[in-house]
């Protein structure tokens, strides 16, 4: 993903200083890892859910052994596969739009309460009707709204 976003920033039709990203789910996860790095050329970052923990690869590894190509028994390799961890050094804002009744809603109390209860990170939360699929389009939206000059 860092490196798609830097060939993007060097195309001749693309204003590199205004690359936006944003996903839908682990795309989401993905979106969100990248405000992380500052050395990838992005404004800002959005996301339909996305925040995984670290009980995340556990449940899809009983679902489809195939979906977790690592040992995730292991605590550390876990948990730098997962961005909430490390959300004290973004390097830019991030949205994570969450819906009403999407089942990753209890992860947004984690990171707030459990992770971060005192400190100040640089990722809003915002909700959205629906659940996992369909608050998508209204994340969207919000989205679009947020990078609208």
């Amino acid at each position: 993903a860092k490196n798609a976003i830097k060939w993007l920033a060097q195309q001749d039709f693309v204003n590199e200083d205004s690359i936006y990203v944003f996903g839908h789910s682990i795309g989401g996860g993905l979106s969100l890892s990248l405000t992380l790095h500052d050395d990838v050329p992005i404004l800002l970052g959005g996301s339909y859910a996305g925040i995984y923990d670290i009980n995340t690869f556990e449940y899809w590894y009983g679902e489809d052994k195939n979906q977790v190509p690592f040992d995730y028994h292991d605590d550390m390799e876990t948990s730098l596969r997962l961005p909430i961890y490390y959300l004290e050094w973004m390097e830019r804002k991030h949205f994570m739009y969450i819906g009403t009744d999407d089942y990753y809603k209890e992860n947004k109390a984690f990171v707030l309460e459990d992770l971060y209860p005192n400190k100040k990170i640089r990722m809003e939360f915002v909700e959205v009707e629906g659940n996992h699929f369909s608050s998508l389009d209204h994340s969207i939206d919000a989205f679009i709204k947020q990078i609208e000059p």
